[in-house]
């Protein structure tokens, strides 16, 4: 596990689960727009220790022989994630993949039992892995995104008659991800508050609610002159 500052402002219990970023790693959805303004990716090229870290737990998982050796794995990190918050008297908010995400099938179903067996456990993912989406969908205590770009717009479109799945559009802009939105026919949600400057980095994503509860669609902007003082 890793820590969250975005889940939990000076966070006191590690509230994330992270995997290496990148298509030949663990992103085989990966586009050329999020490869190129992946912040994950940045921070694990930035700091020595955390691409290691990372690494290290896509091994364990790989090595885990499927679906059912990785249910294991992981419903032993929310076990532990589970005590600590009890522990330290922290909400039982959990983010999966602040870097990497849904490398196979058997991973997604991996994921689903892990939070399935965890039900006081909210947690909430964005992926790009299209084949995930179904396997996630459905449960009461994990909020699924699609992340939308300009180049895998023609896939979300393909995945649109589910009450239940939302959509996050990226762009350059906030104009712009709404129109990413307008090509699929979907609302583009609100602006996200952390970065329009509403709400400050620590503690943004719990005081904000919108994506771990899956209330609506969401924006995002990868471009910082447009992103501060513009009202959600």
């Amino acid at each position: 596990r890793s820590s969250d500052r975005k889940t939990q402002a000076h966070p006191r219990v590690l509230n994330t689960f992270g995997l290496p970023a990148g298509k030949d790693a663990s992103c085989p959805g990966a586009t050329s727009f999020c490869e190129a303004r992946c912040y994950a990716l940045a921070i694990q090229r930035r700091f020595r220790a955390v691409e290691p870290m990372l690494a290290g737990n896509l091994a364990c998982l790989k090595e885990a022989n499927g679906a059912r050796g990785m249910t294991v794995l992981l419903s032993a990190m929310l076990d532990e994630f589970e005590r600590d918050c009890e522990t330290r008297g922290v909400a039982k908010v959990f983010r999966w993949h602040w870097d990497g995400d849904v490398f196979s099938l058997p991973y997604a179903r991996a994921i689903a039992a892990a939070m399935r067996a965890h039900p006081e456990v909210k947690g909430w993912i964005y992926t790009r892995s299209t084949f995930a989406v179904s396997t996630l969908l459905g449960l009461e205590n994990l909020a699924v995104y699609f992340s939308v770009d300009a180049d895998n717009v023609s896939k979300a479109a393909r995945l649109q008659g589910s009450d239940r799945l939302r959509f996050a559009f990226t762009a350059p802009t906030w104009e712009q991800a709404a129109g990413l939105a307008a090509e699929i026919g979907e609302r583009p949600g609100p602006k996200c508050p952390e970065l329009t400057g509403a709400l400050g980095l620590e503690g943004a994503c719990v005081a904000c609610g919108l994506c771990i509860e899956g209330r609506a669609n969401v924006r995002f902007a990868t471009d910082k002159g447009t992103r501060k003082g513009a009202s959600a």
